[in-house]
């Protein structure tokens, strides 16, 4: 009696064993599915303080460089979708020319017979003096009253304007001081929003 006790006992310790495991791999599944949704989450997070950052937000100073190589990531990623762009019009383009240059080719070419004419010495007419479309395009116009002025001109001769474009300055980022290229929508070094 005392054995069959005993293989009770034993198995009772057996489902007991097995029962604790059955449990302990439900609760590690179900750590598991919360730890990927955290990951998700987390995930949607950086998205969406990422995008804080893109749009002139000030992050903290632990995230910004995180968000600056975010950015040039972007960057890359821009310029690499507009060199595609770029490569497929020029293909489309190549397309299209060597399509129109085959129709062509395969159009026969029909001379049409030129009637003789019997020749006429056109009457001798003296034209009045006319300003050449070349002398014009060699002026230069004074952005200030409108005036023409020669092609090299610096200053106009008509109202003394200045005819030379100003050039872009570099601009001071209203956050951190540093210097930056003309044109530059974000500071480099800090990050912050350039004023336009």
């Amino acid at each position: 009696m005392a054995f069959f006790e005993k293989l009770s006992d034993f198995a009772k310790g057996i489902g007991d064993k097995t029962n604790d495991a059955i449990e302990t791999g439900k609760l590690n599944s179900k750590i598991n599915s919360e730890k990927t949704a955290i990951a998700e989450d987390m995930k949607r997070l950086g998205e969406c303080y990422y995008a804080f950052f893109a749009a002139g937000g000030a992050v903290i100073p632990e995230a910004q460089e995180i968000c600056l190589s975010a950015k040039a990531h972007y960057d890359i990623i821009d310029a690499a979708q507009a060199e595609i762009e770029q490569i497929k019009l020029e293909a489309a383009q190549r397309a299209a020319e060597a399509e129109a240059a085959q129709q062509a080719a395969a159009q026969p070419v029909v001379e049409q017979p030129v009637a003789e004419q019997p020749a006429v010495e056109p009457p001798v007419t003296v034209q009045p003096a006319v300003e050449q479309p070349a002398a014009r395009a060699a002026e230069r116009m004074c952005p200030s009253c409108g005036g023409a002025n020669a092609s090299g001109a610096r200053f106009c001769c008509h109202c003394g304007a200045n005819m030379e474009p100003p050039k872009p300055q570099p601009a001071a980022c209203p956050k951190c001081g540093n210097m930056t290229a003309p044109g530059t929508k974000f500071c480099p070094q800090c990050g912050n929003k350039m004023e336009v």
